[in-house]
């Protein structure tokens, strides 16, 4: 069915990281639907086929990384807890986790399927820190896209902005 749709729904690199980065698939399309008139009724076909695509991605590109375990593991053997907080669904959040072999070294995650009001609203790393018992000012936010950091900051706890995945090291 996607090969059908017009390419005017297409999302180019520089339109995605300055309007659509970091925001649920549902968000997304909801988006498409105003900006260029993408059908309702694609909206359930276009979900299902991009979380096929994340799958296939998780499966086929994401393996052991070696680095981040480390760096966990010496976090939380330092007291630290590890929360993950993601806009993307719980399953795909898991997936990612495991695949990178990082779910052992995780306290908890959440997704955008856990909370009312997905990033850019505060409200899942609000709840990470209810969860964790720690306020705002004992919270440090690791952060890549422009969504998560104005959650982040309107959260109340510290942000560390970063670029992707390989700025976020120990130091």
């Amino acid at each position: 069915a996607l090969e059908k749709i017009d390419k005017k729904y297409i999302i180019e690199r520089d339109e995605h990281l300055s309007l659509f980065d970091g925001l649920p698939t549902s968000k997304k399309l909801n988006m498409l639907t105003e900006r260029k008139n993408l059908p309702i009724e694609m909206h359930q076909t276009v979900w299902e086929q991009k979380q096929k695509a994340t799958r296939s991605v998780i499966d086929e590109e994401m393996g052991i990384d070696i680095p981040k375990q480390k760096m966990l593991k010496d976090l939380r053997d330092m007291g630290y807890q590890i929360c993950v907080a993601s806009n993307s669904v719980r399953e795909s959040v898991k997936m990612m986790l495991i695949r990178k072999g990082l779910l052992e070294n995780v306290d908890f995650f959440l997704s955008n399927q856990d909370v009312n009001r997905p990033k850019p609203h505060s409200e899942i790393y609000l709840r990470c820190m209810l969860k964790a018992g720690v306020a705002p000012s004992e919270t440090l936010i690791i952060e890549d896209s422009h969504v998560g950091r104005k959650a982040a900051l309107d959260s109340g706890a510290h942000l560390c902005p970063v670029r992707n995945d390989s700025d976020t090291t120990f130091d």
